[in-house]
């Protein structure tokens, strides 16, 4: 994993060579922005959203929390829902993915609320995420396992698609805007999509 010194002299490296060789796209950049998707996903380390992807700077439009959470509530004051609300009025996107990923952290705060006790901030954020008790039993069993931990992030996805649905920006929208639950494997770097009552590659 790089330290300080390593992402430093990656700000200098992009300076020098990547912003030169794509200049004309970030000028392209300076003073708008269209995107046409909105990517809701973890601010797991190990996720990427540019790189799974294949995106560049300006084709997607990016929020990040632990989970993938957007609250339950449609009247709570979030970044999340002030984002939505950006991008579905102001940028005028289409397609809305909340995408949540494989041995997720937040996820097994979830499933074993023991794991966040000394987390209080993190509990909280948690219980925003509208997932049902049961759903969240069936889930994990008596243990957190990797299948667990996946199908319980499937479910959240699924969960945060039904929050977005209900928030007035999107059902006031006057066009009909696409909402999707993903879910990326980090191990095997595949992508799946929930439609028609099952997941499948994206």
């Amino acid at each position: 994993m790089k330290n300080i010194n390593e992402i430093k002299k990656g700000v200098s490296s992009f300076s020098s060579k990547i912003y030169k060789e794509k200049k004309n796209k970030f000028e392209e950049l300076r003073g708008m922005q269209d995107p046409k998707i909105m990517f809701i996903t973890c601010a797991d380390s190990r996720i990427n959203p540019y790189l799974i992807t294949d995106t560049e700077p300006g084709d997607i439009f990016v929020v990040r929390n632990a989970g993938n959470v957007v609250p339950a509530d449609p009247n709570a004051a979030s970044g999340e829902q002030a984002s939505i609300e950006f991008a579905v009025k102001a940028l005028n996107v289409e397609h809305i993915i909340v995408c949540g990923h494989s041995d997720c952290g937040a996820m097994k705060g979830a499933m074993f609320p023991e794991k966040v006790e000394g987390a209080p901030a993190v509990a909280r954020w948690l219980a925003q995420s509208g997932l049902d008790q049961s759903v969240v039993e069936g889930c994990s069993g008596n243990s957190c396992t990797d299948s667990g931990v996946c199908n319980l992030a499937k479910a959240n996805a699924k969960q945060q698609v039904e929050h977005i649905k209900n928030l007035a920006c999107v059902k006031e929208a006057d066009r009909d805007i696409q909402i999707h639950a993903w879910f990326y494997n980090i191990g095997d770097g595949e992508l799946e999509e929930f439609s028609s009552d099952s997941w499948k590659k994206v």
